[in-house]
This record gives structure tokens, sequence and C-alpha cells, in this order.
């Protein structure tokens, strides 16, 4: 499914937007229309989605369709590096992380010795240099229960829940209308309370939008979208009230 890129007529005076909100008496909030006039907004917007034609006609096949439909939901990107620029700033990222020094003795002045939860990386083809290779996600968001539970959320791949005993991760969200995380939020009152802001905010040239704000009572294991407030935005950070768990300032 190819969808056009969604426009916003808001006005961009301040590049921070911290709105709150209380999930029990938000009413859904359609997307606002395009403006006609000029803006100051300086929101990265695709025209024209890749395997989507000027003209409005779609290019066939379902690998120009799945383009599109990420191309167009893309936050950052609108000039986009070769592959060979994105080849040679990888190179050299590896070259200063290398210079790194190792630790001598495990866990000292490290903050202890680090063990792997997983889950394993994917072996896939990589855009940068076209070869396969282990291949992990962007881990955008994590809170971690009283009784130890891990809920993750990763840049464009949901949320999963970890279970130390069987050493296993369960994906939670993948029936939901958007993967992209940006932030996890436990309530501390209690906290089987968990609040997903989706759109992930480092602004990657692969960063997506989302669709506003998810809610679990059950630990991360079910979720509810409570919000479509900040629909076509990212969201950087979540609080939850101390004394209230249904009051959660949002930043956006």
């Amino acid at each position: 499914m190819c969808e056009s890129p969604l426009r916003r007529s808001r006005l961009a005076v301040i590049p921070l937007v911290i709105a709150t909100f209380g999930v029990s008496y938000l009413p859904p909030v359609a997307p606002a229309a395009a403006s006609s006039s000029s803006s100051t907004d300086d929101t990265p917007t695709r025209l024209t989605p890749k395997g989507e034609r000027k003209d409005g006609s779609e290019e066939a096949g379902f690998d120009k369709l799945r383009d599109a439909y990420y191309s167009s939901r893309l936050l950052a990107g609108d000039n986009p590096l070769s592959v060979e620029q994105a080849a040679g700033l990888r190179l050299d990222a590896s070259k200063k992380a290398s210079g790194v020094a190792n630790e001598t003795v495990k866990g000292k002045a490290r903050g202890g010795t680090w063990v792997g939860q997983g889950p394993d990386p994917i072996v896939q083809q990589v855009r940068t240099s076209g070869t396969f290779t282990a291949m992990s996600g962007r881990v955008s968001a994590l809170v971690i229960r009283n009784d130890g539970t891990l809920v993750l959320g990763a840049a464009q791949g949901g949320v999963w829940t970890y279970d130390a005993t069987a050493g296993r991760w369960t994906s939670r969200t993948k029936d939901a209308d958007t993967q992209a995380v940006g932030a996890l939020a436990l309530a501390p009152s209690n906290d089987r309370i968990v609040y997903m802001g989706t759109g992930e905010g480092a602004l990657a040239g692969d960063s997506y939008y989302g669709d506003g704000v998810y809610r679990s009572a059950d630990g991360g294991v079910t979720w509810t979208h409570v919000s479509d407030l900040f629909t076509g935005q990212a969201t950087s950070a979540l609080a939850v009230d101390p004394t209230n768990p249904d009051h959660v300032p949002e930043s956006t």
C-alpha cells in the first residue's frame, strides 16, 4: 500500500514541542489539512515517494510499493548520501572505534562485564556494500520492570519483552499500525502500566514517524492505541506522573 506523505500546516515556532495529556479523556484528532499559504515548517518532506510517479500512478512490483511505503514515512534524509559516501562514513567510524582501548581485566572500570541478551542478529544484505552480513536494528527505548522484565522498543521493529528464564524475546506489537518506537515509560505507581510513544526521534536517514501513543496495562504484553494526537511526528521522550498514571507528558 502506498500512501502520500503527510503534510502539516502547524507552524514550527520552536524545535521542541512538549504536550501533556490525560489518556482518560483524549479524543481522536485528525491530521491537520494542508495549508495553501507559505509555511516556516522546515520538516523534511518527500513530495514524490520512491515507487510513485508524479502523475499519481504506481510503478509495478511489490518491492517498489514497499519501498514507497517506508520512504513516504521518513523523518529525515531529503538529501540522501550516495552508497559511496555512506560506506566512507561507516569506514571512518569503524577506524575510530578500533582505536578505543580494549579492557585487559574483565569488568574493570567499565561498570562490570556485559553479557549479551539477544536476540541474535539476522543475516541480510546491507545497503552500503551490498554484501550479506549479520545485522541488528537500533534499540530506541528500554524500560526494566521491578521484576526484571525487559521491555524494549526498536526503531522500526515494535515492542519486545524478554523472558530471562526461557532466554526468549517475544514481539508484542506486530499487529500495530506502526512499528516505529520513539520512547517507553513505566508508571512509577504501577509498573504494569507502560506507555509507548511512536515515531523514532533519532532523525536518522531511515527514521519513521508514528501514529501517537499506546498504553499497556499488563507490563507490555498487550497494547491499546490511546492517542493519535501526534500522528505524523516522532517521540523523543515520555514520562508518567508518579501520582497519576493517566497523566503523561510527551516530548516530540
